[in-house]
């Protein structure tokens, strides 16, 4: 027989506290869950710890064990099954969880065997390049899909709300949407009042939204994937409340690069809501690209026009250096400032300027 198989470890919080203490309670649960979920329990044994309760049930497939931390609202769990059942396993924590009304379940996979191999479905695990990385629980994935240009996915966690990430990289939460809008639409109205924008990026509507409350005459947003687009409009509308489909945005879907040097149009506000670190859009070394990538968007601003830009984490060493030295030859009255945006779980940093006026960088 070969050595394989599939083992669940679950952890489920803000539970019912009197299920988790009561025994009995406990074994209907396991038995009528496994039933529904088509494992079949040959055995169940048990001890009271007081107030906690240690389980274990022998399947037909192999075993699962519950630990109760009723003080705490806490079950622990792990099921293990011979083969591949993985979605009997999903059904009996599904089935599990509603049952003991647990809030937030936190789970790993552990492919073992001849391989071992782990899989974490209930954890968003978004990566840095500056030794660290930060991990968002998944209460439950509301959207995922492969464009042409990066993976979507949007979930929904238990502090931050619906979460968008771009090829596991976070953009906007619900929870603070308005923290990050702000940061990046106030910063034109310091000296004027901007009545044509351009948004560079913004895919998810959030700036549209807050700069048509502002009342502008209207918003050019340049975004190369109408994927993200289209998951926004349905599934993030307490973030853009259908601003991308306002009369007074046009929609532009096109690589910026191509969009800067093709449209004739003058603008008296920019807001770049695009990523500092384009290394996985060009093999251009990253200083050039920017350096073009700017003084395009120098030719399309009016004289004195304001920009605004989000530069990237304030941990990194390289965000503040590299945007001065692009910029500082284009703008006048540049200013950084960093912005706590809680779901970022860093600080994050912002940069705003005006447009020199001379005809040419």
């Amino acid at each position: 027989m070969k050595p394989d198989g599939i083992q669940l470890v679950a952890e489920l919080s803000s539970c019912r506290p009197s299920t988790l203490g009561h025994l009995a309670t406990l074994e209907r649960i396991v038995t009528r869950s496994s039933s529904l979920a088509g494992l079949k329990v040959m055995n169940i044994t048990s001890y009271v710890f007081r107030p906690g309760i240690t389980l274990v049930a022998i399947l037909s497939q192999s075993h699962l064990a519950f630990h109760t931390y009723p003080e705490a609202r806490h079950l622990s769990l792990d099921v293990f099954t011979c083969g591949a059942d993985r979605e009997k396993i999903e059904r009996f924590l599904q089935e599990v969880r509603r049952r003991v009304s647990a809030k937030t379940a936190r789970s790993v996979w552990i492919q073992r065997g001849t391989s071992l191999n782990i899989h974490r479905p209930s954890i968003m695990h978004q990566a840095a390049a500056r030794g660290y990385g930060t991990d968002y629980t998944i209460n439950k994935r509301i959207f995922e899909t492969q464009s042409r240009f990066q993976n979507i996915s949007i979930i929904e966690n238990e502090l931050f709300g619906r979460m968008l990430f771009l090829d596991g990289e976070l953009q906007i939460a619900s929870s603070d949407h308005a923290v990050y809008e702000r940061a990046l639409v106030d910063p034109l109205y310091v000296h004027t009042k901007p009545a044509d924008v351009l948004v560079l990026g913004g895919g998810d509507g959030g700036v549209a939204r807050e700069l048509l409350q502002r009342g502008v005459r209207s918003i050019t947003v340049v975004e190369i994937d109408p994927d993200v687009v289209q998951a926004a409009k349905k599934y993030l509308p307490t973030i853009n409340h259908q601003a991308l489909s306002d009369y007074r945005v046009r929609l532009v879907y096109q690589d910026v690069r191509n969009f800067l040097t093709g449209d004739q149009k003058k603008f008296d506000g920019v807001v770049y809501d695009l990523t500092m670190h384009p290394e996985q859009w060009t093999t251009e070394p990253r200083g050039k690209y920017l350096t073009k990538l700017f003084r395009n968007i120098f030719l399309v601003m009016k004289p004195g026009a304001s920009i605004a830009l989000q530069c990237g984490s304030g941990l990194d060493p390289t965000v503040h250096r590299q945007t001065k030295k692009i910029l500082n030859p284009l703008f006048s009255q540049l200013r950084f400032y960093p912005v706590d945006i809680p779901s970022y779980c860093e600080p994050w940093l912002f940069a705003s300027a005006r447009r020199k006026k001379v005809d040419r960088p």
